[in-house]
């Protein structure tokens, strides 16, 4: 065997040498050309011409294209797609302007620009069609009427989301209107008759003050079962107190009043949680430590009556038992308003804003007025608000201490803002100046305190206060700006002295203020806070003021030069908010389901029912007679019933909502939006939910004024005829219109067939009957059968107990099918 030869090792430190022959290397194939149906398919190829192998295996074409003809066809694509993007910039530019928010809408929803553009040339019918609206009847019964209101989906939603945000449908027929607190029986134990003042045989009921031990006053054995029957269903999910301090409360040391003091800890607790986000008549924090440690700063026995009874009529809607303690607090607050009426002092202060508010919504209008003049000049007064931010009025709170700058700016913009609240609903008289003191809870950038050289000393409101005060603050001043020139003289017609320039300015100026609002502020489709519903309510609330007086003249479809659009009109944008406005009172209903809830909300759905009532009436124009459609009117009359829902609830705890239902009802008979039998059934289901009006004992019946009969009307100078009121101010107020309801009712029913009056698209007037709380009144014995069936049915005895989804059954007869009886 031979081996081969090895060489020596080479020297430490060289590098050996280099092959002689290079090593063996593979070649790299040349590249080859791929014909064209290779290439597609990504496929190897043979590049045999004239066809390649596969190809001609597979019988196709074999065609192969040089480096220059790619090169040649992808200049002629991108020359294509240039052409097609200028031709898409022509038709943008050559666009009218009513026009181009349109297309810029179909051009954002397009799958490509190149897709609209050729839908835009009419060879894209297919997509169109694709994109057209449903028109089935599933759809049928939706929310809205597009073709009425371009405007809502156009150019007021692209620029300002926030206060028009895009609305789904919603199809009214798988909702049924029905009040919200369902009358059930009584739980074993609480079926006593309800107190009264004084008892048989008393001459005066001041004898319910007669001081007695704690263990054997009637009052004392009530108000323990009421507070843990009102913890149970208050508005918090767990029964507790919103604040603990709230435990430590001794309330025999503010009122004379016997009640527990459990009882006092949980109503004071549901208005805290309920009302005082809304109102802010007090800062909560300094008003629980003064309570709970008895001192006098920013507490007084004045606010804490008027507060407890406040809080008791609105927990009466769970248990009517708690009228009589509303009626015992009130009377106490009346004695002692008469004794701190002239004390200005910042609890003063803020308990008759407290007592005007409890005076407007028991039907003491004398009292209300006369509290709220007097709540005014002492704010005035006080320099709280009504006072230029000059001179001495800067420099007045500059040696307050710090809890009393704090306590000074909420006293000031909660009177502030239920003054403003007044002016809108009664047209009282602007006020000249806001408050100079910060909002309470506002934004640092607001600049007030800089403005005033205070050092403010910081102060966050608690967790539970949300966040529409401060936002409602800044919305009340704009609200008072429009009610300078809007409500300045009464005798004037209202279209007389206000022109179309001054709301044009002062709608442009809400706009742009709701587009800076924090994003809490901004509705969701589903789970919008309560609050936030509410401020919108108000928002839509002031621009329909706003604009109203121009919708009886010409200037109804006048151009708008805050918008481009061709429909900015008057006209269009208070249909927008109407539509707005329909949608937030609808979520609102279906958001308290047998909880308490806060009496602010009022307005919003006064505003709204006034408007739909109102809309085929006297005061409507004819262009609104015409244009309105059968399935609006349906619509309308689903609203309406939604709004007397409403009115009923609030009933059960504040006897203002039936004089404003039965003004209501008769813009709505003179509109024929409903039937006078039907209207007669309302006012007997009114009658029925405020018996325990009648068997307690009130503070009209102190007058010697027994609480009224349903058609009988009560002091009420609230507006609920809004079109009407833009001429007529006097006539519009629901005391007015609730003492015609009679006679109305009466000559209906000598002068029309109910049976067979039809309108003139040949639907029968008010066959849109809802399956609610008036009918099955009338089938009592129905309910066994209705609770085994999911449904919920109201019964006949007055305590009412919370439900939760009565709003949402499916009505069989919500579209034509009941006769309207």
């Amino acid at each position: 065997m031979s081996y081969k030869t090895l060489a020596p090792r080479p020297a430490s430190g060289s590098r050996p040498s280099e092959p002689t022959t290079p090593p063996h290397l593979k070649k790299k194939p040349a590249p080859k050309i791929a014909c064209e149906a290779c290439r597609t398919r990504k496929t190897a190829c043979d590049a045999k011409r004239p066809s390649c192998t596969k190809c001609t295996r597979k019988l196709l074409p074999c065609r192969y294209n040089s480096s220059g003809e790619r090169l040649r066809q992808r200049v002629q694509d991108l020359q294509s797609s240039l052409d097609s993007h200028r031709e898409l910039v022509n038709l943008l530019s050559s666009t009218p302007e009513e026009n181009i928010i349109q297309v810029l809408r179909d051009l954002k929803a397009a799958p490509e620009p190149l897709a609209y553009l050729a839908s835009a040339r009419g060879d894209a019918d297919v997509v169109m069609r694709e994109r057209r609206p449903s028109t089935d009847a599933s759809v049928a019964g939706s929310l809205h009427s597009q073709s009425r209101v371009e405007l809502e989906f156009d150019e007021v939603t692209a620029r300002y989301e926030i206060a028009y945000p895009a609305l789904p449908p919603i199809p009214l027929a798988t909702i049924n209107p029905r009040p919200r607190f369902a009358v059930s029986a009584s739980a074993s134990g609480l079926d006593q008759p309800l107190l009264n003042f004084g008892g048989p045989g008393s001459s005066s009921p001041t004898s319910f003050f007669q001081t007695q031990p704690e263990s054997t006053h009637p009052l004392s054995n009530l108000t323990a079962v009421l507070a843990a029957r009102l913890r149970s269903a208050g508005p918090g999910t767990t029964p507790t107190y919103i604040d603990e301090r709230l435990r430590h409360v001794q309330i025999d040391y503010w009122t004379s009043v016997p009640i527990s003091n459990d009882f006092a800890a949980t109503v004071i607790s549901s208005y805290l949680e309920v009302d005082h986000p809304y109102y802010g008549f007090f800062d909560a924090d300094l008003f629980l430590h003064d309570l709970v440690n008895r001192e006098m700063t920013f507490c007084s026995p004045f606010l804490v009556s008027s507060l407890l009874s406040q809080a008791c009529y609105t927990s009466s809607a769970i248990d009517s038992r708690a009228l009589a303690l509303g009626h015992a607090f009130f009377q106490e607050a009346e004695m002692l308003y008469k004794a701190e009426r002239m004390s200005e002092l910042l609890p003063n202060s803020s308990a008759l804003a407290v007592f005007s508010m409890l005076c407007t919504l028991q039907c003491r209008e004398d009292l209300a007025f006369e509290t709220q003049q007097l709540g005014r000049k002492m704010g005035e007064r006080m320099k709280l608000f009504g006072v230029a931010n000059e001179g001495p009025n800067r420099t007045h709170f500059h040696n307050m201490s710090p809890k009393m700058k704090i306590a000074s700016a909420q006293v000031a913009w909660g009177l502030y803002s239920w003054l403003s609240l007044r002016t809108l609903l009664y047209e009282d008289k602007a006020i000249n100046y806001p408050p100079i003191l910060p909002i309470p809870g506002g934004l640092p950038e607001d600049g007030r305190e800089w403005s005033l050289g205070l050092e403010w000393p910081p102060h966050s409101p608690p967790s539970w206060m949300g966040c529409a005060f401060p936002a409602l603050c800044t919305l009340w001043v704009l609200a008072q700006e429009i009610a300078a020139v809007y409500f300045i003289n009464q005798e004037e017609p209202l279209i007389e002295r206000v022109s179309l320039a001054f709301a044009e300015s002062k709608y442009h100026k809400l706009l742009e203020w709701a587009a800076t609002l924090k994003p809490e502020l901004k509705r969701r489709e589903q789970n919008t806070p309560t609050d936030t519903l509410i401020f919108h309510m108000y928002l839509h609330t002031i621009i329909l003021t706003l604009f109203r007086p121009f919708l009886q003249g010409p200037q109804r479809d006048q151009k708008l030069r805050v918008f481009t659009s061709a429909d900015s009109s008057p006209g269009a944008i208070y249909e927008a908010s109407i539509i707005q406005m329909k949608h937030i009172v609808l979520q609102h209903h279906l958001d308290y389901p047998g909880k308490p809830f806060s009496n602010f909300a009022c307005a919003g759905y006064i505003q709204l029912c006034s408007t739909i009532a109102g809309e085929l009436g006297p005061s409507a124009t004819a262009n609104t007679r015409n244009s309105t459609t059968k399935s609006e009117r349906r619509e309308n009359r689903f609203y309406f019933d939604l709004c007397m829902c409403f009115f009923q609830d609030v009933y059960l705890s504040h006897v203002i909502a039936l004089p404003i239902a039965q003004g209501l009802l008769c813009v709505a008979l003179q509109s024929r939006l409903v039937r006078t039998s039907k209207a007669r059934k309302i006012l007997k289901l009114f009658q029925e939910r405020g018996e325990h009006h009648y068997s307690s004992a009130s503070p009209l019946e102190k007058k010697g004024a027994a609480f009224p009969t349903a058609v009988q009307p009560m002091q009420a100078q609230v507006i609920v005829n809004f079109d009407l009121a833009v001429v007529d101010v006097g006539a519009a107020r629901a005391q007015v219109l609730a003492s015609k309801l009679e006679d109305l009712v009466l000559f209906d029913e000598f002068t029309i067939d109910t049976t067979t009056t039809s309108d003139e698209d040949g639907e029968e007037d008010g066959s849109y009957e809802t399956t609610n709380a008036i009918e099955i009144n009338e089938h009592e014995n129905d309910y066994e059968s209705s609770a085994q069936s999911g449904g919920s049915v109201i019964g006949s005895d007055h305590y009412w107990t919370p439900t939760s989804d009565v709003c949402r059954e499916i009505d069989n007869c919500w579209m034509g099918g009941c006769d309207g009886s």
